[in-house]
């Protein structure tokens, strides 16, 4: 059976816990067959269907063949090279946009013998047809015919939907476009995109929120892979946007290969009050309350709560919070104004801040304040006081 290359075949493993086996289909190329064609992975779903591979014969002094490619759509062309027959030297694959062979697409790929196979990229641009040649170098006098697989696997690019909750697989590199996503919010809540690699090695990419024009409405921002307690870089990184519902696009710019993307998206009980007399109120050592800014929000809103202290006690505010930007974050007094040390930035990802009372604040009510730090920021939060 002939699988897909190594590093796709691992990708795949990161999302898919029991696949099976594939069922390889061989076909044969001769001089008067019709144009290859590639197989499409999309979706974690493509990896039920049957993946073709072509099995390439070199007949006796035979030293190149060419063949037509037809390409479906825009995207990153996988592909792949298997010897079978260990009497060669070498085999060079190399894909062009025209017949006449004069523009390369990529860069060539090389699979030397006594290695089992060889992947490379080729990015298309555009649907239609090109062109693989072929070069094949004989070990000693070896005559007789000889064969190897030639696997075509497209990664769609460009602009393309991805729905909600969905693994899609993509790749980009430093020599490949970045890939912009429409994704369609059915209801305001937090969307979080989240991006898996096949190799747990410090990764990053770049994030833009674009409208339903694909006019930016965010600032790009930049996320890398964290480490673990071991030291360890993961593989996955988040971004995260507080959304109304509307249709926007998402430009991601990765530096890693292939990868797979998935956005999910969060309801989030917005429990706040819009001014200091209107705060909601949170229980002392009670649950915590959450609260959204959102994309649509003014840098005017104001999200209000308040927390009353029937005696004298020494306290702790936590604000758990998942941004894109800042929001800002303000602990007050009784006449809302700002306590000593009680103002921080929440900023973009994944955090936790804590304001904690220097011995014990008095009897009385409190508040705490929340707005966008800027007009383009957007996240959730949740507060807990104790």
């Amino acid at each position: 059976m002939f699988k897909l290359s190594k590093k796709l075949f691992t990708a795949i493993l990161l999302v898919t816990v029991l696949m099976g086996s594939l069922n390889v289909q061989a076909a044969t190329v001769n001089e008067d067959s019709k144009p290859l064609e590639h197989n499409t992975i999309t979706t974690e779903k493509d990896l039920d269907k049957d993946f073709n591979y072509y099995d390439v014969v070199f007949e006796n002094d035979a030293k190149e063949l060419t063949y037509p490619v037809e390409v479906a759509k825009q995207g990153v062309l996988l592909i792949t090279l298997q010897g079978t027959d260990p009497n060669f030297s070498s085999l060079t694959a190399q894909l062009y946009e025209d017949a006449g062979l004069t523009k390369k697409v990529g860069k060539a790929i090389y699979l030397n013998s006594g290695t089992e196979e060889k992947m490379g990229i080729a990015e298309v641009k555009k649907a239609g047809t090109y062109y693989i040649k072929l070069e094949f170098l004989r070990k000693y006098d070896y005559k007789e015919p000889l064969s190897f697989n030639l696997q075509l696997d497209l990664i769609p690019g460009g602009t393309r939907e991805i729905k909600k909750d969905v693994t899609s697989f993509a790749y980009q590199d430093y020599d490949t476009s970045e890939n912009l996503y429409k994704i369609v919010v059915n209801k305001t809540g937090l969307v979080a995109l989240n991006i898996a690699f096949d190799k747990e090695e410090i990764q990053s990419a770049r994030f833009t929120l674009l409208n339903s024009q694909k006019k930016a409405i965010s600032e790009q921002v930049s996320v890398y892979t964290e480490k673990d307690k071991s030291g360890a870089y993961g593989n996955t990184l988040s971004q995260f946007y507080a959304l109304t519902k509307g249709t926007y696009y998402v430009k991601v710019d990765v530096r890693g290969g292939l990868h797979t993307i998935k956005y999910t998206l969060s309801n989030v009980t917005d429990k706040s009050g819009a001014s200091l007399s209107k705060a909601a109120a949170i229980k002392v050592g009670g649950s915590a309350v959450s609260g959204i800014c959102t994309n649509a929000d003014k840098k005017t809103k104001e999200d209000w709560y308040k927390f009353t202290l029937s005696k004298e006690k020494a306290i702790k505010v936590s604000i758990d919070s998942k941004v894109d930007g800042k929001l800002m974050a303000e602990v007050c007094d009784s006449k809302g104004k700002t306590v000593w040390y009680g103002s921080f930035y929440l900023y973009s990802g994944v955090q936790s801040k804590e304001v904690e009372s220097s011995g014990k604040w008095s009897k009385g009510t409190y508040y705490i304040k929340v707005y966008k730090a800027d007009e383009k920021s957007s996240g959730s939060y949740s507060i807990k006081v104790k």
